[in-house]
């Protein structure tokens, strides 16, 4: 169980259209032959996330839940997720992803929770934010099938998608799907 002190853990995440759910459920399915992977993210799991929170008591999540309802959210808005990518290694990448672009309001949003998470006690992330949704994690060693930038490369459709919510997902290690949403956030 992904506990620590026998805590759940948390994070905010934007849930994704059912579009793109169905795009990467089929480059999931294509890539799955070519590419070695531990793990493969569940269509129900996708997301872009805004803040990791890691374990929080059950007591404080009541807190949390309120900050985060205490801010006076952007509008929604569009984006556009093309493309995949990777971070890592170049024949071994931890992460495969779909990017998405760092839009303004998206960038007020993740600011904004935040600063309503560090009220609430929790460290603000100080590296570059880079908006993402996951497709697979954690390089198979033992499969190592060869990997190359080119695979990526027929993997090319931009997607344009309304984010009008965000969520307060709990993480449930070993389940598939994983993450279970605890509270919804509307924007505007």
């Amino acid at each position: 169980m992904n506990t620590v002190g026998g805590y759940p853990h948390y994070f905010v995440g934007i849930p994704i259209s059912e579009e793109i759910r169905q795009v990467l459920t089929e480059w999931q399915k294509d890539l799955g032959s070519s590419v070695s992977y531990k793990t493969w993210t569940h269509r129900n799991d996708f997301h872009i996330t805004l803040k990791f929170l890691g374990a929080v008591a059950d007591d404080k999540i009541e807190e949390v839940k309120k900050r985060l309802h205490d801010s006076k959210y952007p509008e929604y808005f569009a984006v556009k997720a093309a493309d995949l990518s990777f971070f890592g290694h170049k024949q071994r990448p931890r992460v495969l992803f779909m990017g998405v672009e760092n839009h303004p309001s998206l960038q007020k949003v993740k600011e904004m929770v935040e600063q309503a998470l560090k009220q609430a006690g929790f460290p603000k992330e100080n590296r570059p934010y880079r908006p993402h949704i996951t497709l697979a994690k954690k390089w198979d060693q033992k499969q190592d099938k060869p990997f190359s930038i080119e695979q990526l490369e027929k993997y090319k459709r931009a997607i344009t998608f309304t984010i009008d919510r965000f969520h307060l997902y709990r993480i449930h290690p070993g389940e598939f799907p994983k993450y279970e949403v605890i509270d919804t956030v509307e924007l505007g």
